[in-house]
């Protein structure tokens, strides 16, 4: 099993600090068969692959997330070798052993795009108030996928956001999507040892770098008392996380209702191999 993580990074204070985070922890214990590449946008005409960072041609600009990714994409497929492909971003957290070991399940092995399946009422696609999409914290594709997603015109998604287009276009092309579990720390407050854990927090920047330290403290530990010790340390920066947030209580229910109901739906896809409809 080959896996290539496509990391979306820019050059802003914040998330060169995230990136630094993610090679000082997750990234270092990576083995041989998981790559990871920073992928970035500049004002050349031509591609740079040096060091692990991919340069493609277009604007580092938030508008331009979407190109970018469909840039990167075609540019591993044309030069890597890979059996998954994963974009994603510097305020994510993987645990590679539990990813590897996640991804040798049978249910990888046929074509799939997948992720953790959140939901949006964003207007522009012509859908239903409320639908389903995979968060662009986590987009995992077979090979096969990634091929199809390459074809994706961005100009035909203007101002739309690139994990809804691209779920969009993979609806549309009857690609089959698989539920993937996900942690998401600023949602819940609620630490899940899994295998990919989202650290981001859009009121305060440092806090991804914060508790993606904490995490892989927990997850480097092996002596069990001492592995507890780092888990109530997680758990105790998300309570302050929590106390000081400026979120309403409503607004945590309704997040947590959608994780809630998320994570029974991914119980069921497994149970019955089912097939999501977006």
């Amino acid at each position: 099993m080959k896996v290539i993580i496509l990391v979306l990074a820019s050059n802003n204070f914040v998330h060169e600090n995230d990136m630094q985070t993610q090679i000082d922890t997750w990234i270092s214990n990576c083995p041989s068969n998981i790559s990871v590449i920073f992928l970035r946008g500049w004002d050349n005409d031509f591609y740079q692959f040096e060091n692990n960072v991919l340069f493609v041609p277009c604007r580092e600009e938030y508008l331009f997330i979407l190109r970018k990714t469909i840039l990167g994409i075609q540019f591993v497929l044309e030069h890597l070798d890979f059996d998954v492909l994963i974009r994603t971003n510097v305020s994510t957290y993987f645990e590679p052993k539990k990813l590897i070991l996640e991804l040798n399940h049978p249910r990888y092995k046929s074509d799939f795009a997948g992720g953790y399946i959140d939901r949006s009422s964003q207007n522009g696609l012509n859908l239903a108030k409320s639908f389903e999409y995979i968060s662009g914290t986590g987009i995992f594709l077979s090979k096969n996928v990634a091929k199809i997603v390459a074809e994706l015109d961005p100009e035909n998604y203007f101002n739309i956001f690139d994990d809804l287009a691209i779920s969009h276009f993979l609806q549309k092309k009857n690609v089959k999507i698989l539920r993937i579990a996900r942690n998401n720390l600023h949602s819940t407050h609620f630490f899940i040892p899994t295998f990919h854990v989202r650290m981001k927090n859009s009121f305060n920047p440092k806090t991804a770098s914060i508790r993606m330290r904490l995490v892989h403290d927990f997850f480097q530990e092996k002596i069990f008392h001492k592995k507890l010790r780092f888990y109530l340390k997680v758990c105790s920066n998300e309570f302050s996380e929590f106390m000081n947030s400026s979120e309403s209580f409503y607004l945590y229910f309704v997040k947590n209702r959608i994780v809630v109901t998320s994570f029974i739906k991914l119980r069921t896809q497994k149970m019955f191999k089912t097939k999501l409809t977006i």
